[in-house]
Protein backbone atom coordinates (compact mmCIF):
# COMPACT_ATOMS: atom_id res chain seq x y z
CA UNK A 1 0.00 0.00 0.00
CA UNK A 2 1.73 2.80 -1.12
CA UNK A 3 1.41 6.44 0.63
CA UNK A 4 2.30 10.01 0.02
CA UNK A 5 4.48 12.39 1.96
CA UNK A 6 2.58 15.65 3.12
CA UNK A 7 3.26 17.85 0.46
CA UNK A 8 2.30 20.86 2.54
CA UNK A 9 1.91 21.93 6.04
CA UNK A 10 -1.24 21.69 7.93
CA UNK A 11 -2.75 19.35 4.94
CA UNK A 12 -6.39 18.40 6.01
CA UNK A 13 -6.41 15.49 3.84
CA UNK A 14 -3.86 13.35 6.17
CA UNK A 15 -6.48 13.00 8.68
CA UNK A 16 -7.55 14.83 11.83
CA UNK A 17 -3.75 15.34 13.06
CA UNK A 18 -2.51 18.44 10.97
CA UNK A 19 0.18 17.27 8.32
CA UNK A 20 3.52 18.66 9.26
CA UNK A 21 6.35 19.56 6.75
CA UNK A 22 9.27 21.73 8.85
CA UNK A 23 12.82 22.56 7.18
CA UNK A 24 11.35 20.65 3.66
CA UNK A 25 9.31 21.75 0.85
CA UNK A 26 8.20 19.57 -2.53
CA UNK A 27 8.67 19.95 -5.88
CA UNK A 28 7.96 18.05 -9.21
CA UNK A 29 10.78 14.93 -9.13
CA UNK A 30 12.64 14.59 -12.57
CA UNK A 31 14.25 11.28 -11.17
CA UNK A 32 11.75 9.42 -9.76
CA UNK A 33 10.70 6.94 -8.07
CA UNK A 34 7.33 9.12 -7.78
CA UNK A 35 6.06 12.54 -9.58
CA UNK A 36 7.41 14.40 -5.66
CA UNK A 37 9.52 14.48 -3.70
CA UNK A 38 10.50 16.74 -0.71
CA UNK A 39 13.49 18.98 -0.87
CA UNK A 40 15.29 20.10 2.47
CA UNK A 41 15.03 24.06 2.83
CA UNK A 42 18.54 25.56 2.31
CA UNK A 43 20.91 26.26 5.01
CA UNK A 44 22.57 29.13 6.27
CA UNK A 45 26.49 29.79 5.69
CA UNK A 46 27.78 32.80 7.79
CA UNK A 47 28.87 35.81 5.99
CA UNK A 48 30.09 38.77 8.95
CA UNK A 49 29.08 39.46 12.21
CA UNK A 50 28.25 43.09 12.96
CA UNK A 51 27.03 44.88 16.14
CA UNK A 52 24.91 43.40 18.84
CA UNK A 53 21.81 42.58 16.89
CA UNK A 54 19.33 41.87 16.26
CA UNK A 55 19.80 42.84 12.52
CA UNK A 56 16.56 45.08 11.95
CA UNK A 57 17.69 45.92 8.22
CA UNK A 58 19.66 44.84 5.67
CA UNK A 59 19.64 47.18 2.02
CA UNK A 60 22.23 47.66 -0.66
CA UNK A 61 22.38 51.07 -2.55
CA UNK A 62 24.75 52.42 -5.17
CA UNK A 63 26.75 49.42 -4.52
CA UNK A 64 26.81 49.65 -1.11
CA UNK A 65 25.80 47.44 2.09
CA UNK A 66 24.12 49.14 4.71
CA UNK A 67 23.10 47.65 7.87
CA UNK A 68 21.44 48.36 11.52
CA UNK A 69 22.21 45.80 14.07
CA UNK A 70 21.20 47.14 17.29
CA UNK A 71 21.37 50.83 17.41
CA UNK A 72 24.65 50.87 15.10
CA UNK A 73 24.57 51.77 11.24
CA UNK A 74 27.05 49.83 9.00
CA UNK A 75 28.42 50.98 5.93
CA UNK A 76 29.87 47.79 5.28
CA UNK A 77 31.26 46.71 7.85
CA UNK A 78 32.08 50.83 9.31
CA UNK A 79 29.80 52.15 11.40
CA UNK A 80 28.40 55.74 10.76
CA UNK A 81 26.06 55.86 13.17
CA UNK A 82 23.16 55.26 15.43
CA UNK A 83 19.19 54.73 14.64
CA UNK A 84 17.59 54.42 18.52
CA UNK A 85 15.55 51.09 18.81
CA UNK A 86 15.03 47.41 17.97
CA UNK A 87 12.52 47.01 15.74
CA UNK A 88 12.73 46.39 12.52
CA UNK A 89 13.11 49.26 9.72
CA UNK A 90 11.92 50.57 6.33
CA UNK A 91 14.18 51.60 3.67
CA UNK A 92 14.07 53.23 0.41
CA UNK A 93 16.43 55.17 -2.15
CA UNK A 94 16.74 56.68 -5.32
CA UNK A 95 19.87 58.52 -6.90
CA UNK A 96 22.97 58.76 -3.97
CA UNK A 97 19.95 59.06 -1.08
CA UNK A 98 19.33 56.69 1.11
CA UNK A 99 16.50 56.81 3.55
CA UNK A 100 15.57 54.53 6.60
CA UNK A 101 12.72 55.07 8.95
CA UNK A 102 12.02 53.50 12.08
CA UNK A 103 9.38 54.75 15.64
CA UNK A 104 8.26 58.01 13.80
CA UNK A 105 11.60 59.34 12.23
CA UNK A 106 13.00 59.47 8.59
CA UNK A 107 16.89 59.43 9.13
CA UNK A 108 18.78 60.21 5.42
CA UNK A 109 21.74 57.46 5.49
CA UNK A 110 25.29 58.82 3.77
CA UNK A 111 28.55 59.21 5.62
CA UNK A 112 26.90 60.14 8.38
CA UNK A 113 23.11 59.55 9.77
CA UNK A 114 20.76 62.45 10.29
CA UNK A 115 16.86 63.02 10.91
CA UNK A 116 14.97 64.47 8.57
CA UNK A 117 13.27 67.32 9.62
CA UNK A 118 8.79 66.80 8.41
CA UNK A 119 6.99 69.79 8.73
CA UNK A 120 4.06 69.98 11.88
CA UNK A 121 6.63 67.81 13.50
CA UNK A 122 4.71 64.87 11.39
CA UNK A 123 5.79 61.22 12.83
CA UNK A 124 6.92 58.80 9.92
CA UNK A 125 5.80 55.45 9.98
CA UNK A 126 7.03 54.33 6.14
CA UNK A 127 8.50 55.08 2.89
CA UNK A 128 8.52 54.77 -0.38
CA UNK A 129 10.13 56.25 -4.35
CA UNK A 130 8.16 57.15 -6.71
CA UNK A 131 8.79 59.39 -9.88
CA UNK A 132 11.93 60.44 -7.98
CA UNK A 133 10.26 61.63 -5.15
CA UNK A 134 10.36 59.72 -1.48
CA UNK A 135 6.96 59.39 -0.28
CA UNK A 136 6.41 59.67 3.76
CA UNK A 137 3.30 57.95 5.11
CA UNK A 138 2.46 59.71 8.52
CA UNK A 139 1.35 58.13 11.91
CA UNK A 140 -1.96 57.12 12.48
CA UNK A 141 -3.27 58.97 9.77
CA UNK A 142 -4.22 58.24 5.98
CA UNK A 143 -1.84 60.87 5.11
CA UNK A 144 1.22 60.80 2.99
CA UNK A 145 3.76 63.33 2.55
CA UNK A 146 5.94 63.32 -0.48
CA UNK A 147 9.66 65.34 -1.02
CA UNK A 148 10.95 67.16 -4.02
CA UNK A 149 12.44 65.33 -6.98
CA UNK A 150 15.53 63.70 -5.84
CA UNK A 151 15.71 65.98 -2.47
CA UNK A 152 14.95 63.40 -0.08
CA UNK A 153 14.60 65.99 2.80
CA UNK A 154 13.20 69.04 1.11
CA UNK A 155 9.15 68.00 2.23
CA UNK A 156 7.40 71.39 1.45
CA UNK A 157 4.36 72.43 4.10
CA UNK A 158 1.60 71.49 1.62
CA UNK A 159 3.57 68.68 0.20
CA UNK A 160 1.09 66.19 0.96
CA UNK A 161 -2.22 64.14 -0.43
CA UNK A 162 -3.81 61.01 1.90
CA UNK A 163 -5.36 57.82 1.14
CA UNK A 164 -9.01 58.56 -0.16
CA UNK A 165 -11.01 55.81 -0.22
CA UNK A 166 -10.88 54.99 3.61
CA UNK A 167 -10.79 57.51 6.07
CA UNK A 168 -8.52 54.91 8.17
CA UNK A 169 -4.85 54.87 9.29
CA UNK A 170 -1.98 53.68 6.40
CA UNK A 171 -0.38 50.63 7.41
CA UNK A 172 2.51 50.37 4.70
CA UNK A 173 3.25 51.38 1.03
CA UNK A 174 5.18 49.48 -1.73
CA UNK A 175 5.83 50.46 -5.20
CA UNK A 176 4.92 48.12 -8.26
CA UNK A 177 6.28 49.65 -11.36
CA UNK A 178 5.09 52.98 -11.71
CA UNK A 179 2.81 52.58 -9.17
CA UNK A 180 2.40 53.32 -4.89
CA UNK A 181 -0.08 50.75 -3.40
CA UNK A 182 -0.92 52.00 -0.30
CA UNK A 183 -2.17 49.59 2.32
CA UNK A 184 -4.81 50.99 4.42
CA UNK A 185 -6.19 49.54 7.56
CA UNK A 186 -9.54 47.84 5.70
CA UNK A 187 -8.45 48.78 2.35
CA UNK A 188 -5.53 48.75 -0.47
CA UNK A 189 -5.54 51.53 -2.89
CA UNK A 190 -3.44 52.41 -5.68
CA UNK A 191 -1.81 56.02 -6.86
CA UNK A 192 0.10 56.53 -10.05
CA UNK A 193 2.49 59.88 -10.67
CA UNK A 194 1.47 62.94 -13.10
CA UNK A 195 2.87 65.30 -14.60
CA UNK A 196 1.62 67.88 -12.75
CA UNK A 197 4.13 69.76 -10.51
CA UNK A 198 1.25 70.75 -8.16
CA UNK A 199 -0.27 67.44 -7.82
CA UNK A 200 2.49 64.72 -8.79
CA UNK A 201 0.65 61.82 -7.54
CA UNK A 202 -3.32 60.71 -8.23
CA UNK A 203 -5.67 57.78 -6.72
CA UNK A 204 -6.21 55.07 -9.59
CA UNK A 205 -9.64 54.80 -9.50
CA UNK A 206 -9.87 51.49 -11.05
CA UNK A 207 -7.30 49.79 -8.30
CA UNK A 208 -8.71 49.34 -4.72
CA UNK A 209 -9.19 46.20 -2.97
CA UNK A 210 -11.77 45.59 0.24
CA UNK A 211 -8.86 43.90 1.84
CA UNK A 212 -6.25 46.27 4.35
CA UNK A 213 -3.18 44.99 6.08
CA UNK A 214 -2.60 43.74 9.14
CA UNK A 215 0.88 44.49 9.44
CA UNK A 216 3.33 46.80 7.71
CA UNK A 217 6.66 44.47 7.66
CA UNK A 218 4.10 41.75 6.29
CA UNK A 219 4.35 43.16 2.64
CA UNK A 220 6.89 41.98 0.90
CA UNK A 221 7.70 42.20 -3.61
CA UNK A 222 8.21 38.88 -5.05
CA UNK A 223 8.04 37.27 -8.16
CA UNK A 224 6.38 40.87 -10.01
CA UNK A 225 4.10 41.25 -7.12
CA UNK A 226 3.15 41.64 -3.68
CA UNK A 227 2.04 39.59 -1.05
CA UNK A 228 0.99 40.85 2.78
CA UNK A 229 -0.92 39.56 5.42
CA UNK A 230 -4.20 41.31 5.25
CA UNK A 231 -7.49 41.92 7.06
CA UNK A 232 -10.74 41.93 5.70
CA UNK A 233 -14.03 44.22 6.41
CA UNK A 234 -16.80 42.98 8.48
CA UNK A 235 -14.58 41.05 10.89
CA UNK A 236 -13.58 38.57 8.47
CA UNK A 237 -10.28 36.33 9.35
CA UNK A 238 -6.96 37.26 8.94
CA UNK A 239 -5.77 35.60 5.31
CA UNK A 240 -2.52 35.81 3.19
CA UNK A 241 -2.80 37.51 -0.20
CA UNK A 242 -1.37 38.02 -3.64
CA UNK A 243 -1.83 40.94 -5.71
CA UNK A 244 -3.27 40.60 -8.97
CA UNK A 245 -6.77 42.02 -10.32
CA UNK A 246 -8.18 41.32 -7.17
CA UNK A 247 -6.29 40.21 -4.16
CA UNK A 248 -5.74 36.09 -3.92
CA UNK A 249 -6.06 34.70 -0.51
CA UNK A 250 -3.22 31.81 -0.56
CA UNK A 251 -3.55 31.32 2.82
CA UNK A 252 -4.63 27.95 3.58
CA UNK A 253 -6.46 26.80 7.27
CA UNK A 254 -4.05 25.70 9.08
CA UNK A 255 -2.27 29.09 8.54
CA UNK A 256 -5.41 31.53 9.09
CA UNK A 257 -5.60 29.97 12.55
CA UNK A 258 -1.94 30.72 12.83
CA UNK A 259 -2.43 34.06 12.31
CA UNK A 260 -5.07 33.68 14.65
CA UNK A 261 -3.27 32.59 17.56
CA UNK A 262 -0.94 35.38 17.56
CA UNK A 263 -1.21 37.98 20.14
CA UNK A 264 -0.34 40.80 18.33
CA UNK A 265 -0.45 40.87 14.53
CA UNK A 266 1.18 43.80 14.09
CA UNK A 267 4.56 42.55 15.04
CA UNK A 268 4.17 39.75 12.15
CA UNK A 269 7.34 40.15 9.49
CA UNK A 270 8.09 38.68 6.27
CA UNK A 271 11.29 38.12 3.96
CA UNK A 272 11.64 36.68 0.61
CA UNK A 273 14.16 33.65 0.40
CA UNK A 274 14.93 32.50 -3.21
CA UNK A 275 16.82 29.28 -3.74
CA UNK A 276 17.22 26.46 -6.83
CA UNK A 277 14.23 27.85 -8.85
CA UNK A 278 11.85 28.31 -5.86
CA UNK A 279 10.83 31.76 -4.31
CA UNK A 280 9.72 31.93 -1.01
CA UNK A 281 7.31 34.07 1.14
CA UNK A 282 8.92 33.58 4.66
CA UNK A 283 6.20 34.70 7.60
CA UNK A 284 6.79 35.01 10.76
CA UNK A 285 3.95 35.14 13.28
CA UNK A 286 5.78 35.95 16.75
CA UNK A 287 5.05 33.64 19.26
CA UNK A 288 3.46 31.02 16.69
CA UNK A 289 5.66 29.85 14.14
CA UNK A 290 7.16 30.58 10.68
CA UNK A 291 5.93 29.54 7.42
CA UNK A 292 7.53 29.88 4.19
CA UNK A 293 4.87 29.76 0.88
CA UNK A 294 6.26 28.36 -2.01
CA UNK A 295 5.35 30.72 -4.95
CA UNK A 296 6.58 28.36 -7.67
CA UNK A 297 4.54 25.52 -6.58
CA UNK A 298 1.54 27.35 -4.23
CA UNK A 299 2.24 24.69 -1.28
CA UNK A 300 3.56 25.99 2.19
CA UNK A 301 6.31 24.88 4.65
CA UNK A 302 6.95 24.76 8.41
CA UNK A 303 10.47 26.45 8.89
CA UNK A 304 12.38 26.89 11.96
CA UNK A 305 15.91 27.31 13.26
CA UNK A 306 17.61 25.05 15.91
CA UNK A 307 15.86 25.33 19.02
CA UNK A 308 13.58 27.92 18.04
CA UNK A 309 9.55 27.79 17.37
CA UNK A 310 10.42 30.03 14.37
CA UNK A 311 13.21 30.73 11.58
CA UNK A 312 16.09 32.81 13.02
CA UNK A 313 15.98 35.06 9.74
CA UNK A 314 13.96 38.14 9.62
CA UNK A 315 15.27 40.82 7.30
CA UNK A 316 17.51 40.54 3.71
CA UNK A 317 18.31 41.99 0.60
CA UNK A 318 20.24 40.92 -2.93
CA UNK A 319 20.97 37.20 -0.89
CA UNK A 320 22.03 38.49 2.60
CA UNK A 321 19.95 38.12 5.43
CA UNK A 322 20.25 39.21 8.87
CA UNK A 323 19.19 37.87 12.48
CA UNK A 324 16.14 38.32 14.50
CA UNK A 325 18.28 37.31 17.70
CA UNK A 326 22.10 38.95 17.49
CA UNK A 327 24.30 40.45 14.56
CA UNK A 328 24.73 37.81 12.22
CA UNK A 329 24.21 37.99 8.65
CA UNK A 330 24.03 34.87 6.32
CA UNK A 331 23.67 33.73 3.06
CA UNK A 332 21.44 31.14 1.41
CA UNK A 333 23.09 27.69 0.42
CA UNK A 334 20.74 24.95 -0.96
CA UNK A 335 23.59 22.34 -0.46
CA UNK A 336 23.93 23.02 3.22
CA UNK A 337 22.44 20.83 5.80
CA UNK A 338 23.03 23.51 8.96
CA UNK A 339 22.30 26.88 9.79
CA UNK A 340 26.17 27.58 10.51
CA UNK A 341 27.25 25.33 13.50
CA UNK A 342 23.35 24.94 14.30
CA UNK A 343 22.10 21.55 12.82
CA UNK A 344 18.54 21.70 11.32
CA UNK A 345 15.88 19.21 12.14
CA UNK A 346 13.43 17.98 9.13
CA UNK A 347 9.88 16.48 9.67
CA UNK A 348 7.54 15.24 7.49
CA UNK A 349 4.45 13.22 7.93
CA UNK A 350 1.88 10.46 6.11
CA UNK A 351 -1.36 9.13 6.82
CA UNK A 352 -2.36 5.79 6.99
CA UNK A 353 -5.63 5.21 6.22
CA UNK A 354 -7.45 1.93 6.57
CA UNK A 355 -11.26 0.70 6.03
CA UNK A 356 -13.66 -0.77 8.32
CA UNK A 357 -12.24 -4.11 10.51
CA UNK A 358 -8.16 -4.68 12.36
CA UNK A 359 -5.69 -4.96 10.62
CA UNK A 360 -1.79 -5.57 11.59
CA UNK A 361 0.97 -3.51 9.97
CA UNK A 362 4.01 -5.74 9.55
CA UNK A 363 6.08 -3.33 8.48
CA UNK A 364 6.79 0.17 6.97
CA UNK A 365 9.14 1.51 3.79
CA UNK A 366 10.42 4.82 3.35
CA UNK A 367 11.61 5.56 0.54
CA UNK A 368 14.25 8.16 0.10
CA UNK A 369 17.62 9.12 -2.27
CA UNK A 370 20.87 10.24 -0.10
CA UNK A 371 23.55 12.38 -0.66
CA UNK A 372 26.78 13.29 0.85
CA UNK A 373 26.05 11.89 4.34
CA UNK A 374 26.24 12.70 7.44
CA UNK A 375 29.65 13.64 8.77
CA UNK A 376 30.18 10.64 10.74
CA UNK A 377 29.11 8.52 7.86
CA UNK A 378 26.26 7.08 9.45
CA UNK A 379 22.63 9.42 8.82
CA UNK A 380 19.87 8.11 10.71
CA UNK A 381 15.92 8.80 10.40
CA UNK A 382 13.12 8.51 12.63
CA UNK A 383 9.53 7.19 13.16
CA UNK A 384 6.92 7.70 14.85
CA UNK A 385 2.70 6.90 14.84
CA UNK A 386 -0.24 8.17 16.50
CA UNK A 387 -3.50 6.89 16.44
CA UNK A 388 -5.46 9.27 14.11
CA UNK A 389 -7.24 12.16 15.86
CA UNK A 390 -5.05 10.97 19.48
CA UNK A 391 -2.36 13.14 20.82
CA UNK A 392 -0.25 10.34 22.19
CA UNK A 393 2.95 9.34 20.21
CA UNK A 394 5.15 6.43 20.36
CA UNK A 395 8.61 6.79 21.14
CA UNK A 396 10.97 7.23 18.23
CA UNK A 397 12.39 4.43 16.34
CA UNK A 398 15.84 5.36 14.60
CA UNK A 399 16.88 3.44 11.32
CA UNK A 400 20.01 4.05 9.27
CA UNK A 401 19.62 5.57 5.73
CA UNK A 402 22.52 4.03 4.80
CA UNK A 403 25.69 5.22 2.93
CA UNK A 404 25.74 8.36 0.67
CA UNK A 405 24.08 8.33 -3.17
CA UNK A 406 22.06 5.75 -2.99
CA UNK A 407 18.36 4.51 -2.88
CA UNK A 408 17.93 3.00 0.37
CA UNK A 409 14.58 1.49 1.56
CA UNK A 410 14.25 2.11 5.11
CA UNK A 411 12.18 -0.55 7.40
CA UNK A 412 10.41 -0.75 10.29
CA UNK A 413 8.60 -3.72 11.72
CA UNK A 414 6.27 -4.86 13.86
CA UNK A 415 3.73 -2.17 14.50
CA UNK A 416 1.30 -3.84 15.96
CA UNK A 417 -2.70 -3.51 14.80
CA UNK A 418 -4.41 -0.30 13.22
CA UNK A 419 -8.11 0.15 13.68
CA UNK A 420 -10.07 2.63 10.95
CA UNK A 421 -9.74 5.54 10.51
CA UNK A 422 -5.84 4.88 10.47
CA UNK A 423 -2.57 6.04 11.69
CA UNK A 424 -0.80 9.32 11.62
CA UNK A 425 2.91 8.80 10.57
CA UNK A 426 6.19 10.89 11.44
CA UNK A 427 9.17 10.65 10.35
CA UNK A 428 12.33 12.88 11.53
CA UNK A 429 15.78 13.28 10.26
CA UNK A 430 18.46 15.03 11.51
CA UNK A 431 22.41 15.06 11.71
CA UNK A 432 23.57 17.21 8.09
CA UNK A 433 22.25 14.22 6.02
CA UNK A 434 21.35 15.02 2.57
CA UNK A 435 18.37 13.41 1.86
CA UNK A 436 15.48 13.34 -0.54
CA UNK A 437 12.13 11.53 0.71
CA UNK A 438 9.59 10.37 -2.06
CA UNK A 439 7.09 8.29 -0.13
CA UNK A 440 6.23 5.20 2.23
CA UNK A 441 4.47 1.74 1.58
CA UNK A 442 2.74 0.04 4.08
CA UNK A 443 2.52 -3.90 4.78
CA UNK A 444 -1.05 -3.41 6.00
CA UNK A 445 -2.94 -7.39 6.58
CA UNK A 446 -6.13 -8.10 7.16
CA UNK A 447 -6.75 -11.76 7.48
CA UNK A 448 -5.54 -13.57 3.89
CA UNK A 449 -6.08 -9.30 2.02
CA UNK A 450 -3.03 -7.02 1.84
CA UNK A 451 -3.25 -4.18 1.24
Amino acid sequence: MRLPLASEAFDRRFGSNRAVLTNLYAEQSREGPTDRRLVPRPGLAPVVTLGPGPVRCVVFHQGVRYIVSGTRVYSGSTQIGVIPGFGLIRSAGYDEQLVMVTDGIAYLIGTDVAAIAMPDGDLVSDVVVAAGRFIYTIQGSGKFRYSDIADATTIGDLNFASAESDPDNIVSAETLGDDIIFYVQNTTEWHSPTSDIDIPFIRNGGRRYDKGSAAQFTAVKIDNTIFWVGTAQQGADLQVYRAAAVPVAISNEGIEAALAACTDITQASAVAIVSTGHSFYVLNIPGVGTYAYDVKTGLWGNWESFGQTTFRVQCGADGVYGDASNGKLWTIDPDRRTDGDDTIIYLASSFLAVPEGTYRLNGLRLNLKTGVGAPDGNPVVEFRYAETGGEDWSTWREASIGSPGNHPTVIWRQLGMIKPPGRSLEFRFSGGADFVPHEVTADLVKGSDRL
